[in-house]
């Protein structure tokens, strides 16, 4: 008979419980880590959370936090860290932030943009969860694909956002499908709620290595630079089974299901790239340019500015974070970096930690919300 079990960790006087080792199963080398290194880390450590898209949850009920209640939850209980869940990229990104998880941004200006690229360059390290394909707990997506705004800064880096939404006939979880009479009916095998499973998922690096079955929503594929690949600074973390297809556009697909989207010919499936990691020495995309933003740089009708000179090289004016007019008395920003090293991750999925996921584990089994178990992993390895 399996009993109530518990593990209680004493590091001086700090005490430490997991609760129910009988239903931790494989979960348990990473629970009991977690707090060890949770008791004996002395320096705190700060996580800017960028949420950029908040929208209301008919399940769940609306509030000022929108549909990632949960992953801010997580982030502030389930770590080490310290959770900054305020932090916006209208500014330079604050010194003492050590790591950015940056969830669904949409129509990014290039200020922002540029503001994240700095902060990767000075050493950042940033968990990056697009959401080019969104819809709600019953809904399923119509029209175009949204754009973040980051299109172009990843492609910069090797990481191409490709239109269109990833279906997995083989690993793959169930939705409700609408009927004639409404909302909900029968369950059907949905091919674009996808599984990552092994051994599609990287074994060899720490922050995907030992998971499975984690959940992907309306994934958007990847595609990566075989330069990058083969110089090791970017890496695919995980992907599709070799049963991946892509299909191009988003209309019915309330009505999918695996007997009306199965491809016709094997031709047609591929193993397709969904989790990327960039890491190392990289320039910045706006090396050569004037500074998003920053007018008087972007100014050369009365000579006050040469954008020329910034293209040859010559430092760029810092910014000035209070926006005053720039004496010396004036708090000066980082200096601009047209070179650095970093870490990125890339999802193409945000929906993977939005509250939906939970309300779908409460009803039809918790492999729905395996991406926050996956997420945390990922900010503990960053």
């Amino acid at each position: 008979v399996e009993g109530y079990a518990g593990l209680v960790i004493e590091v001086g006087d700090e005490k430490e419980l997991i609760h129910q080792l009988v239903g931790v199963g494989e979960q348990m080398e990473y629970e009991l880590v977690t707090r060890v290194h949770r008791m004996t880390t002395r320096e705190e450590t700060v996580i800017g959370l960028v949420v950029d898209r908040p929208a209301s949850n008919p399940f769940m009920g609306a509030g000022p936090q929108g549909r990632f209640r949960a992953l801010e939850d997580v982030l502030g209980r389930g770590t080490q860290a310290s959770l900054r869940a305020t932090v916006t990229l209208d500014d330079p990104v604050p010194p003492d932030v050590d790591l950015l998880v940056v969830v669904a941004p949409e129509n990014w200006d290039e200020k922002r943009a540029y503001h994240l690229d700095q902060y990767l360059l000075r050493g950042g390290r940033i968990l990056l969860l697009l959401d080019p394909v969104h819809a709600g707990p019953l809904e399923a997506p119509a029209g175009q694909p949204a754009k973040s705004g980051l299109e172009e800064w990843l492609a910069h880096l090797g990481i191409q956002v490709e239109s269109g939404v990833v279906g997995d006939f083989e690993n793959f979880l169930m939705r409700a499908r609408r009927t004639q009479r409404g909302r909900g009916g029968e369950a059907v095998n949905y091919p674009y709620w996808l599984l990552l499973r092994r051994p599609f998922m990287d074994e060899e690096n720490p922050a995907v290595r030992g998971f499975d079955q984690v959940p992907l929503y309306w994934p958007a594929p990847l595609s990566l630079s075989p330069e990058a690949l083969a110089d090791g600074t970017l890496v695919e973390l995980a992907s599709s089974s070799d049963r991946g297809m892509v299909r191009p556009d988003l209309f019915g697909m309330d009505r999918a299901d695996l007997r009306s989207e199965a491809p016709t010919s094997i031709e047609e499936l591929e193993v397709v790239p969904l989790v990327a990691r960039r890491k190392g020495a990289m320039t910045s995309y706006w090396r050569g340019k004037p500074i998003p933003g920053d007018d008087a740089a972007a100014e050369d009708a009365d000579g006050t500015a040469d954008p020329a000179a910034a293209a040859e090289g010559e430092e760029a004016p810092a910014v000035v974070a209070d926006g005053n007019d720039g004496d010396v008395d004036d708090v000066q920003g980082p200096e601009r970096l047209d070179e650095g090293e970093g870490l990125l991750l890339v999802f193409t999925d945000a929906e993977l930690v939005s509250d939906d996921p939970l309300w779908h584990a409460q009803r039809l089994g918790p492999a729905y919300a395996n991406g926050f178990s996956l997420v945390q992993n990922m900010v503990e390895w960053m």
